[in-house]
């Protein structure tokens, strides 16, 4: 896309300036220090990753951009409905890296958490899954190829999530496979009729 994907901790205002960062895609369940928000052209996304895990998520409306906590929606799963919940978390998942990609497109981007050793590695590991460079490879091979980035990032359970991830994503461009493939079927039969 011509932009650059950053991976890393907090985020400066110098390193912001410095690699003409646009999007601050942020791993944490808080925002960035108010000096960073308030330069020019900056945007933030903020993905609470950990709470997620125990599946907590943000409301993805536009309407709601303020940052008032009381207007903050949770979603609380039971154990009873484990396959369900995980398929919410992922296709939710699978959500913000989407958006990651369009941001992209627009601009630098750094994901980051408050260390850079955990959460940030782990969805940047699953945007270059599905969009970049680790297409097929395990996550084992995708933690390895973060920790040559960043000598500090650990799984820390998130390779058993991000396992679950690159699954569904398989399992879902194999049912789109499928699918296009019975269109291109149908239209064929069609088109010889």
């Amino acid at each position: 896309y011509g932009h650059t994907l950053y991976l890393g901790g907090l985020p400066t205002k110098a390193f912001v300036r410095q690699c003409f960062v646009r999007y601050l895609f942020n791993c944490c369940a808080y925002s960035n220090d108010a000096d960073i928000l308030q330069l020019p052209n900056v945007e933030e996304h903020v993905f609470d990753v950990a709470g997620w895990t125990v599946g907590r998520v943000e409301s993805d409306d536009d309407e709601d951009d303020d940052e008032d906590d009381e207007k903050r929606k949770v979603v609380k799963y039971y154990d009873t409905e484990k396959d369900e919940i995980k398929r919410l978390q992922l296709e939710y998942l699978d959500k913000k890296i989407d958006a990651i990609d369009a941001l992209l497109r627009k601009g630098n981007v750094v994901i980051h958490c408050l260390a850079g050793a955990h959460r940030s590695p782990f969805i940047t590991g699953c945007y270059e899954y599905k969009y970049g460079i680790l297409k097929g490879k395990s996550p084992k091979e995708v933690y390895q190829w973060l920790t040559n980035l960043r000598d500090l990032v650990q799984p820390l359970g998130y390779d058993r999530w991000m396992t679950d991830y690159f699954q569904f994503l398989d399992e879902n461009n194999k049912h789109n496979e499928n699918t296009i493939t019975n269109e291109n079927k149908n239209s064929l039969a069609k088109q010889s009729k």
